[in-house]
């Protein structure tokens, strides 16, 4: 009580005032920070936001130490746990193939990279230190499910196809119809529950105290829009987090009713709700599993959306891949937040996946299966043992239970631990995202707290001291202290002011971004129906070049905005050519004048200023596959346009994102078409042989070939291969297309040709093409050329 009063009367309490305020704010708006990229909603933008509000409460924190001398951090039994998995990540990144890719995370999305997971444990841990009170327990849990409860609110909306961001400029052209406000449904259906189960506590505590009204209502509304965006986001998935949670819940509740000491009535009243709770969840999410009763309920014009996941065989394919690659991946892995390198190197050759040839999973069908991959054995046994200590601290949680006393924090407890396991365990089913993996670090942080209540402040704490003050009463006789203090104070506000400033600055970045993938939206639906003028086009390239340039202004480094830009800067190199081929039509391929040079010299700039951006993008993450092909995309387009004779270097271009990506078939398809160029046939064939073995429906390879052998003077393949060409289209009902008219055509005039010259040798077959399920995917290659397929024919 004395060091209460001292700590009142030193000012050090206010310091804690504005931590707990600063962290109730990051909870209300954590579920409500979205970037609607059309690559990631949230990795990005939760991760700058959780960095800013890091920074700034590790800075409050800095200053308290300076100005007291000593900090205590409350201590956790699963703390050891989460230093490990620290240890681990630490260890993963260190041996990682592309450390950058690692800290930063894939893309520099942060999300997923070490320097998120930094400043989550360190905020979360923070935290520990100004939560001292059952009122700033109760605040933070309200925080944290106001702003979910908006999050539903907004996601239930969207379910039905209202646009919910069409009062943010920005954001109202990249809307996304029927999925919740952070698009992932695995996520947001154990973000759902976890906050169930705080509105679980809150109504117990109800039960228990048998006051405060207001609790009761704001969670009983809030349980109601939780239950109903459970039911509408797991009618196409999320089958086993949702039986996982119910089974949580029934266990210990009716464990609870049973073992712990309540009175009769509260007791029963706890089981009965909690019994009641699951069954409004059971019941319609049993039923909308049946297709005729979802289908009478649901408007016949509903369009219900799946996310896309790979599959758990697939997963392991790829994790077990690394696991075998060498000793050394086997146990650290590749890095943290590699998986999406490790996809492209050993996912299988599997028709399923045809069709998302260019599509990149960044994470694997279950976290379990993800992390495997990023931080092999050590981290797969890190964390077998870290769900130990979780349900060794759980058991012993249950075992000495004593509600007699302190009724209401016992029943915070157990709901944390629940909400815990319920975490842990999902791994098994869904992947985690920044928020899920904040919330984790963030119930583990309030259970130290509830059980520092229950203990009565206990003295199980880690304390760290300052050497610059004296720990009681400020002394008069050392003034050098006090200046020393101060000193130290104006150099922590310095470093965490330009830290702060720093992750400001990529969330502007950001923003540029969002304004330029907007704009795009917005001039794609603008011109669907005309293609726009020279004007119009020289208008729209020079607005996303300025966009595009000011996020790299912003991130210098960031690989993605790096390739965003290179591929700006295309579309004006694009126009440069085209101004000038005009140009040279004018003056009948004579366009010797000042006009044309400086033409030549603006298309000399703009193709450096572009490929020098993609091979920037390039050094700073040399494993992302994605700037390897945005690489060779841009020499390929130099090829196309005129304007490149090097094909030494497309080629090696080619070679280096197959390194990255070795069945990708597209990739062998532009190697063929570059030996094309060099007039050797025979490699070009080898080409796409490599491609037919991977894809073998790929209709520009199979046309692409039968011209090779017509070249060469072999007329039956040519015609082996046209047949095969035919079959597919005709299999795929694609009938109307030019493509198959025109390689229709051409078989008929052999035909006719044959009967005319009396020709009585034996037609040859089409070349046999393997059968494919009438569920699965194909990618036929047909990607533009719905308009013209003579470029494949002639």
């Amino acid at each position: 009580m004395l060091q209460d009063q001292i700590q009142n009367q030193r000012g050090a309490l206010t310091f804690s005032k504005v931590q707990n305020y600063l962290f109730r704010a990051l909870l209300f708006l954590l579920p409500l920070a979205i970037f609607p990229f059309p690559w990631d909603w949230t990795e990005r933008s939760m991760s700058i936001l959780i960095l800013v509000f890091a920074t700034v409460i590790t800075a409050i924190e800095f200053l308290k130490l300076i100005w007291e001398g000593k900090t205590n951090i409350l201590k956790s039994a699963l703390d050891v746990g989460l230093f490990l998995l620290l240890f681990a990540m630490l260890l993963s990144t260190i041996f990682s193939v592309d450390i950058n890719t690692s800290l930063w995370g894939v893309d520099a999305r942060l999300g997923g990279g070490l320097v998120s997971f930094l400043s989550i444990l360190l905020v979360t841990i923070s935290s520990r230190t100004f939560l001292e009170t059952e009122r700033d327990l109760k605040y933070v849990i309200f925080s944290f499910a106001a702003g979910l409860l908006i999050n539903n609110i907004l996601s239930a909306i969207s379910f039905f196809g209202v646009n919910i961001w069409s009062f943010i400029p920005i954001y109202k052209s990249l809307y996304l119809g029927g999925v919740p406000l952070i698009r992932s449904a695995g996520i947001h259906l154990i973000l759902n529950f976890v906050n169930l189960f705080l509105c679980v506590s809150l109504i117990g505590e109800y039960f228990i105290k048998k006051e405060k009204v207001g609790q009761l209502v704001f969670a009983a509304i809030s349980g109601i829009l939780i239950i109903f965006n459970i039911v509408i986001f797991s009618l196409s998935q999320g089958l086993y987090i949702v039986l996982l949670s119910i089974a949580l819940l029934i266990l210990f509740s009716v464990f609870l009713t049973k073992k712990v000491s309540l009175e009769k009535g509260t007791s029963k009243e706890i089981l009965i709700f909690c019994l009641v709770t699951a069954l409004l969840i059971l019941i319609p999410f049993s039923l909308l599993q049946i297709p005729t009763v979802r289908e009478n309920i649901l408007p016949e014009n509903f369009n219900l959306l799946t996310e896309i996941n790979l599959g758990s065989q697939i997963s392991w394919i790829v994790s077990s891949s690394v696991l075998v690659s060498s000793f050394g991946r086997a146990i650290v892995g590749l890095g943290i937040d590699t998986f999406s390198i490790a996809y492209n190197l050993y996912r299988p050759m599997d028709v399923s996946l045809l069709t998302f040839n260019d599509i990149t999973f960044y994470k694997a069908g279950a976290e379990i299966f993800t992390l495997l991959t990023n931080g092999g054995l050590v981290w797969f046994l890190i964390w077998l043992f870290f769900g130990y200590l979780i349900g060794r601290t759980f058991w012993n949680d249950l075992k000495q239970i004593k509600l007699s006393k302190d009724a209401v924090n016992n029943w915070r407890l157990v709901v944390v631990n629940m909400a815990i396991v319920l975490i842990y365990l999902s791994s098994l089913f869904v992947t985690y995202s920044t928020i899920i993996l904040f919330t984790l670090l963030l119930l583990i942080s309030l259970k130290a707290v509830i059980k520092n209540l229950l203990n009565k402040d206990s003295d199980d704490r880690y304390i760290i001291k300052f050497w610059t003050v004296d720990l009681g009463v400020r002394n008069s006789t050392k003034p050098y202290v006090s200046n020393l203090s101060i000193l130290l104070s104006v150099v922590a506000v310095i470093v965490f002011g330009g830290l702060t400033t720093f992750w400001f600055s990529k969330g502007i970045a950001s923003i540029y971004t969002l304004k330029a993938e907007a704009y795009t939206t917005e001039e794609s639906l603008r011109y669907q129906e005309q293609d726009p003028t020279e004007e119009e086009r020289a208008a729209i390239v020079q607005k996303l070049m300025e966009l595009r340039s000011k996020s790299v202004d912003y991130d210098k480094n960031n690989p993605l905005f790096l390739r965003k830009l290179s591929l700006a800067y295309a579309e004006r190199l694009v126009l440069e050519v085209e101004a000038y081929s005009e140009l040279i039509q004018k003056t009948e391929g004579d366009p010797e004048t000042e006009e044309s040079d400086t033409m030549l010299s603006d298309i000399i700039f703009w193709k450096n200023n572009t490929l020098e951006l993609s091979k920037k993008s390039i050094t700073a993450a040399p494993y992302i596959y994605a700037n390897r092909d945005v690489n060779t995309s841009l020499y390929m387009l130099l090829i196309e346009l005129g304007i490149s004779d090097n094909e030494g270097e497309v080629l090696t271009s080619i070679e280096n994102a197959l390194q990255l990506n070795p069945i990708n078939y597209n990739l062998h398809f532009y190697r063929a078409q570059v030996f094309l160029v060099k007039e050797d046939m025979q490699s070009s064939l080898e080409s796409l042989s490599n491609v037919l073995t991977i894809n073998p429906y790929h209709i520009p390879s199979i046309v692409l070939v039968a011209n090779i052998n017509k070249e060469m003077g072999d007329m039956d393949m040519y015609e082996a291969y046209l047949k095969a060409a035919k079959k597919i289209l005709e299999d795929e009902g694609l009938i109307e297309l030019e493509i198959y008219q025109e390689i229709a055509s051409e078989l008929n005039d052999m035909s006719t040709k044959r009967e005319l010259t009396g020709d009585t040798t034996k037609e040859p077959e089409a070349i046999e093409i393997p059968k494919h399920e009438e569920d699965d995917q194909i990618d036929l290659g047909l990607d533009g050329l719905e308009k013209d397929g003579t470029q494949f024919i002639e």
